[in-house]
């Protein structure tokens, strides 16, 4: 399968990280506000964005119980 090598980040770099993260996201959900995303299309990242958008996934993106970085 290959090795993978994974350094630590300090904090600064993870906040950046974290800002860009949720700047993109902010930017998705614009683009699904203003419906600039395609209706219609079944595939595997469709599913994915419907998935992504629930409230069930926010609630756990954003709650103390969702991801976590050590």
């Amino acid at each position: 399968m290959g090795t993978h090598q994974v350094n630590k980040i300090d904090r600064e770099t993870r906040a950046e990280f974290v800002r860009h993260l949720l700047s993109d996201i902010r930017a998705l959900e614009i683009m699904l506000e203003k419906v600039l995303v395609e209706t219609g299309i079944t595939s595997k990242t469709s599913n994915l964005m419907d998935a992504i958008t629930t409230n069930e996934f926010k609630q756990l993106l954003f709650s103390n119980k969702g991801f976590h970085y050590n």
